[in-house]
């Protein structure tokens, strides 16, 4: 489960009266990986997340090692990849205890709604 608690940049400016403004970028990017077979069946939750994996994986490292030839860096701490299709929920990726690998979770909106009730 996520226990972050996201704030927009403005409001975080205006309840700190100016004094954090973290320095943020964001991309939306349009990819089409190409896996063979080209589609699986729908209910093939596995397989959907096993290739979800893999590309998160493939752009994490793009963004390590860009520009190419350059020393690996790491991510903010506070760096997501977050997966949203375009008629379901968000998905996002944590690192299963269990097994130590990473593994697709839905992300579910309402449980932020409920952390904002709780600041205000």
């Amino acid at each position: 489960s996520l226990v972050y608690l996201v704030i927009e940049s403005a409001l975080l400016d205006t309840l700190s009266v100016g004094i954090i403004k973290p320095k943020q970028s964001k991309v939306d990017i349009r990819i089409s990986p190409a896996f063979c077979p080209a589609f699986v069946p729908v209910d093939d939750f596995t397989e959907q997340d096993r290739r979800l994996v893999l590309v998160r994986k493939k752009l994490e490292d793009a963004l390590q090692d860009w520009p190419v030839g350059s020393q690996r860096r790491a991510l903010p701490m506070e760096s997501a990849l977050i997966y949203k299709p375009t008629q379901s929920r968000p998905k996002g990726f944590k690192l299963d205890a269990k097994t130590n690998l990473i593994v697709v979770e839905l992300i579910y909106v309402e449980t932020f709604r409920l952390i904002w009730a709780v600041v205000y």
